[in-house]
């Protein structure tokens, strides 16, 4: 059962679309949020160290912009949470955007970010690769939003019978997220008894949890 939901923020589009989807699930499933904002420490450190002058003065200025910008985003998230009637959690880390984040996902089921992220200040103007880190490091599953989500309970399950998959699949039925949705198995293979033989592992395993 889907319990917990940590939601990364960075103020982008992406991000707020992971913030919607988010809402959406808590309100659903009766599940708790979590905003995390983190101000990246490091890369400021490294950023302010390549001034030619006064970098003590640059650094303090960087940290100071990022500390006002992810303020703003965790009140406009708190906001938004308000209106849709959804109480929020609001974490505020300082540190390197992966690490922070793949702590705190410990205490969650599953942790949502945008397909894109902009944590790394000094990338701020293109995303960075801390999504992709996060999918690596996570001890929970990772879903990645979009920049629009269209809401739906239809889900479609991908499976080629390979680990990747099967590892998936199983996520996905321990996030409780599988018996609120409608359930569409896909599969490609050489040819219709190939693919038919994949997707029996699949429903197989499904029908053992009681999903159909």
């Amino acid at each position: 059962m889907l319990r917990s939901v940590l939601i990364g923020l960075d103020g982008s589009q992406y991000s707020n679309s992971a913030a919607e989807l988010g809402m959406h699930w808590a309100k659903h499933h009766g599940a708790k949020i979590t905003g995390i904002g983190v101000i990246d420490r490091p890369s400021i450190v490294e950023n302010s160290a390549k001034a030619i002058v006064g970098a003590a003065e640059v650094y303090e200025n960087e940290m100071l912009e990022a500390l006002q910008g992810v303020e703003s985003f965790l009140r406009e998230f708190r906001l938004r949470c308000s209106e849709n009637g959804v109480t929020p959690q609001i974490v505020e880390e300082i540190g390197p955007p992966v690490s922070e984040i793949v702590l705190e996902a410990q205490r969650h089921d599953l942790v949502l970010l945008g397909k894109q992220t902009y944590f790394r200040f000094e990338s701020q103007s293109h995303n960075d690769d801390v999504a992709q880190k996060i999918i690596e490091h996570a001890p929970r599953p990772v879903v990645v939003a979009p920049s629009s989500v269209t809401m739906s309970d239809a889900v479609v399950i991908a499976y080629d019978s390979s680990l990747p998959a099967a590892k998936a699949l199983a996520a996905f039925v321990t996030s409780g997220l599988a018996r609120s949705s409608s359930l569409h198995l896909v599969s490609i293979g050489k040819n219709h008894g190939h693919a038919e033989e994949r997707l029996s592992r699949a429903q197989d395993y499904l029908a053992a949890h009681d999903i159909t």
